[in-house]
C-alpha cells in the first residue's frame, strides 16, 4: 500500500516496507502465489478482495491490516473468508478427485454497486458471482448421507426435511447440516398465467434437449425457473441437460439442481438417478454406488432396469480404476492452505467465453441496475448475459484478437471495451445498422460450445485454433444444427420429463432464437 501524498521509496534489490498483505505460500506447492487482481468495496470500503494465480479468491479487512516489511509467512490478521466454485474446492468432497489439472487464475475481481456481490472472471473456468455479506455452503455428500433411517428414507431427505420444517423461510442455511440440507425456497406468484408460461417454457426445453441442443435447453429451464422457482421438474430437467452437455463445472450445477428439486420432491425417481450421476461425474464413486444402494432399495421394481445396471457399471469401473490411480501414484494430497477452510460457494454461473490466453481478462456489471454481466474472450468477441436468468443474450466481435477490458460507464449506458488492437470501442444500444451488422454474432449456441472445447486444449492448440476460429466467429450462415459436447453423458435416453401430450414444432424456436 502507498500514499500517493508520498514519494515512492522502494528500489529494486533493497526492502519494501510498505507490504500490506503477503499471500505468498510455498509450503506443497511448485509455484509461487502471485496477485493478480484486487478489488475494493465502494459501499464498504474495508473490504478488499485478491485474486491470486489460483481458484481462491481472498477477502480481506483492511482496519485489521497493518504496513510494514514483508512477512515470513502468510498474513492472517484481516483475513475473512475466501470465495471459490464448490467443485473447485479442495476440501469439499466433489472436488476430492476433481479439481482441474489445468492452472486456474482469477484475472479479475469487482463487486457490485451496491456492495453486496463478487463477480470474479476464472481464468480457465467460466465466470462466478458470489454472495459477500452471506456464505454459502459447498455441496458435501457422504456414504453415510444414504444409510436407511426409515422406510424409503436416507439420511440426506431425513435432515432435508427436518431444516425444512424448522426454517422454511430461508434460502440458504449456514448451520452445521451443511449446504447439501438446507431447502431453497423461492416465493413466485404462482397465477394460471404465470404457470402457463412455465409450463410453456418447459415444453421448448424438452423439446431442444430431445434434439440434443442442450445449451438451448437450459436457456430455457432458466427463465421458466423465473416464472415458477418451485417447479422441482424443472430442475430435474435442467440437472440432466448440465449432465449431458458436460462443460466444465455443469456437473456440479447438477449435483446444486438434484438437491434443490428433491428437497421440493423426494419421491421423484429421475431425480434420484441424475444425483447419483452427478456423483458419478465427479468421480465420487463410493457415494455414488451408496446412493445406487439406496434407488434399488427404495424403487425395488426398477432394481434390474437397463438404466440402473449401466449405472452400477460404470460406477463399478470408477472405482477399479480410481484403486489403481491410488496404488500407481502413492503420493500425499497437495498442500491444502487455510483459503480451502474457509469458502463461500458461488450464487450464479456464466458460460460461453473462454479466458485462458491472457492473465488480465476482465468481467464487469453492466446496465442502470446492474442487470447485465459483460466479459471478454479469447476469439475476440465479448460476452453479455443476464444476471438474473445466467442466460447469454449476446455476443459482439470486439478485437480482432483477444478482448481483455470492458469498463461501464459510470452515468450512461455506454461500454467501453479494448484488447489486443490498439484502439479502444465505445458501445451503446442503439449501434449504427452497419456497424450492428458487422460486429453482432447469431450463432452464439456454436460459438459458445466451440469455447468450451478451447478451454481444454493446450496453450500452443490455442495459439493454433486462433485463426482459424475467426473465420468461424463471422460465418454467421454457419451449419448450427445441434450443439457438439464436452464428455457427453451417454445415459441420457428418454431422460428428460416431458410429461404433457402437446405437440411442438421445432421449427418455432431455433437453436439462434432467445425468449425472454
Amino acid at each position: 500500500q502507498f500514499d500517493f501524498r508520498e514519494p515512492h521509496s522502494c528500489h529494486d534489490g533493497q526492502p519494501c516496507n510498505n507490504v500490506l498483505i503477503n499471500v505468498a505460500n510455498r509450503n506443497g506447492r511448485n509455484y509461487h502465489t502471485e496477485v493478480k487482481c484486487v478489488a475494493v468495496n465502494s459501499m464498504r470500503p474495508e473490504l478488499l478482495a485478491v485474486g491470486c494465480n489460483d481458484q481462491y479468491v481472498r477477502l480481506y479487512d483492511t482496519r485489521m491490516l497493518k504496513i510494514g516489511p514483508r512477512p515470513t509467512s502468510e498474513t492472517l490478521n484481516g483475513y475473512i473468508h475466501s470465495f471459490t466454485p464448490g467443485h473447485l474446492n479442495k476440501l469439499a468432497s466433489c472436488a476430492r478427485h476433481h479439481v482441474t489439472k489445468r492452472p486456474l487464475t482469477a484475472t479479475y475481481v469487482t463487486f457490485s454497486p451496491n456492495g453486496q456481490e463478487l463477480l470474479v472472471n476464472l481464468g480457465g473456468e467460466q465466470v462466478y458471482l458470489f454472495d459477500v455479506l452471506r456464505e454459502r455452503l459447498p455441496i458435501t455428500f457422504g456414504v453415510d448421507d444414504f444409510q436407511p433411517v426409515r422406510s424409503n428414507t436416507c439420511a440426506f431427505i431425513h435432515y432435508l426435511s427436518y431444516t425444512t420444517s424448522t426454517s422454511p423461510n430461508v434460502n440458504i442455511a449456514t448451520s452445521d447440516t451443511g449446504a447439501k440440507y438446507s431447502k431453497i425456497v423461492k416465493f413466485t406468484n404462482s397465477s394460471a398465467t404465470t404457470l402457463a408460461r412455465a409450463e410453456s417454457l418447459k415444453i421448448r426445453g424438452n423439446d431442444a434437449y430431445n434434439c440434443s441442443q442442450y445449451t438451448l435447453a437450459i436457456h430455457y429451464y432458466n427463465v421458466a425457473l423465473l416464472w415458477d422457482a418451485s417447479n422441482p421438474i424443472l430442475y430435474s430437467n435442467r440437472a440432466a441437460a448440465f449432465l449431458t452437455r458436460g462443460w466444465d463445472g455443469d456437473a456440479y450445477a447438477a449435483l446444486k439442481d438434484c438437491r434443490t428439486s428433491l428437497s421440493l420432491d423426494s419421491n421423484h425417481f429421475k431425480t434420484w438417478i441424475r444425483l447419483c450421476r452427478c456423483l458419478r461425474c465427479l468421480q465420487l464413486y463410493e457415494e455414488s454406488k451408496a446412493c445406487l444402494d439406496f434407488i434399488k432399495s427404495s424403487y425395488v421394481s426398477y432394481a434390474n432396469n437397463e438404466i440402473i445396471r449401466k449405472l452400477e457399471s460404470d460406477i463399478n469401473d470408477g472405482i477399479t480404476a480410481t484403486g489403481r490411480e491410488r496404488r500407481r501414484n502413492n503420493h500425499p494430497e497437495d498442500y491444502i492452505s487455510r483459503h480451502c477452510l474457509q469458502c463461500s460457494d458461488f450464487k450464479m454461473r456464466y458460460c460461453g467465453h473462454c479466458n485462458t490466453t491472457t492473465d488480465i481478462k476482465e468481467a464487469n456489471f453492466f446496465g442502470a441496475n446492474s442487470q447485465f454481466i459483460v466479459a471478454g474472450s479469447d476469439e475476440g468477441s465479448f460476452f453479455i448475459w443476464d444476471r438474473e436468468s445466467a442466460n447469454l443474450l449476446h455476443i459482439l466481435r470486439g478485437d480482432e484478437s483477444i478482448v481483455n477490458c470492458l469498463q461501464p460507464h459510470p452515468s450512461h449506458c455506454v461500454l467501453a471495451t479494448s484488447g489486443i488492437d490498439h484502439v479502444i470501442r465505445l458501445w451503446s444500444p442503439r449501434l449504427r445498422k452497419e456497424t450492428a451488422q458487422s460486429r453482432h454474432l447469431r450463432n452464439i449456441d456454436a460459438l459458445s460450445s466451440e469455447n468450451q472445447r478451447r478451454m481444454n486444449f493446450d496453450p500452443f492448440h490455442v495459439m493454433l485454433v486462433n485463426v482459424m476460429y475467426r473465420h468461424l466467429a463471422t460465418n454467421d450462415d454457419s451449419d448450427n444444427d445441434g450443439i457438439n459436447n464436452i464428455n457427453n453423458d451417454n445415459d441420457n435416453d428418454n431422460d428428460i420429463d416431458n410429461d404433457n401430450d402437446h405437440d411442438f414444432d421445432r421449427n418455432s424456436h431455433p437453436s439462434t432464437c432467445r425468449t425472454s
